[in-house]
């Protein structure tokens, strides 16, 4: 019996351990997203500084003319001004998106991992083990739950 215990105690313990691994994933991806939200915000402030500003050349109707090259010039710069708002904005907008993916799937992958903990618990009906802090795994809130309806490893 005190070697199912162990062998329980032993699994349990490599699952946290891959638990704290997950979470620190996850927590590396958000400040990556976090760092990547920032950065647009910035490069979107930037163009609208630039639309807002003016920094457009004098119009037709104020005597400055513009043909061949000079006309292509322009629309492009136009063009890469709009783009300038455009690009940061959708990256700004894909990046929280993906920031609420991130938090939803790592919810998802720590209960599952939470419940490979509470299977392996009483997968030979133990409650009684003992958790890393010293007292007994119902402290942790695991060990109070049990399968639900007839769920388990011995009923699947």
């Amino acid at each position: 019996r005190s070697y199912l215990v162990g062998i329980q105690a032993l699994r349990i313990d490599i699952l946290n351990t891959v638990r704290e691994e997950v979470r620190d994933k996850f927590t590396m991806w958000g400040a990556s997203l976090d760092n990547l939200m920032v950065v647009s915000t910035l490069m979107l402030s930037i163009g609208f500084g630039f639309a807002v500003e003016g920094t457009f050349p004098p119009a037709e109707h104020d005597g400055f003319e513009y043909s061949g090259c000079r006309q292509g010039l322009l629309v492009l710069y136009a063009s890469l001004a709009g783009l300038s708002l455009a690009f940061p904005l959708l990256s700004l907008m894909l990046t929280v998106t993906v920031r609420f993916e991130v938090a939803k799937v790592q919810k998802q992958v720590l209960g599952d991992i939470h419940g490979k903990i509470r299977d392996i618990m009483f997968q030979h009906g133990t409650t009684a083990l003992h958790s890393p802090r010293g007292g007994n795994a119902s402290d942790d809130g695991v060990a109070r739950r049990g399968p639900r309806n007839g769920e388990g490893p011995d009923n699947s």
